[in-house]
């Protein structure tokens, strides 16, 4: 999960990620929403790339805070939690198989 997030913070930033506080911080705050290999979290696994994808490409860079980073998002922008899921729900419709529509086409 967190190679997902430096990757992605790299991409958006251009520069190297920094953890909220610390990296142990952060990885507990990370394993209470989304879980690890050991436990689930608060929400699904799968969830984790569709958030770290919002708060990173919603995210204003300013002066004095260049970047953002999971600790903060998550203690306070947690509202964009609804929107990562209507991005995983959305994945998941375009991933699902098309059905046969031929009964649909000659109604």
């Amino acid at each position: 999960m967190t190679d997902y997030m430096v990757e992605k913070h790299r991409e958006v930033f251009g520069f190297e990620y920094s953890p909220f506080g610390s990296w142990t911080i952060e990885r507990s705050m990370i394993t209470k929403l989304f879980g690890n290999g050991r436990k689930d979290g608060i929400y699904e696994k799968e969830l984790f790339p569709h958030f770290v994808d919002v708060f990173m490409e919603s995210y204003v860079p300013n002066e004095r805070f260049p970047s953002t980073n999971f600790g903060f998002t998550a203690k306070y922008k947690g509202h964009l939690i609804a929107k990562a899921k209507e991005r995983l729900e959305e994945s998941k419709q375009v991933d699902e198989p098309v059905e046969d529509l031929t009964d649909w086409f000659n109604s």
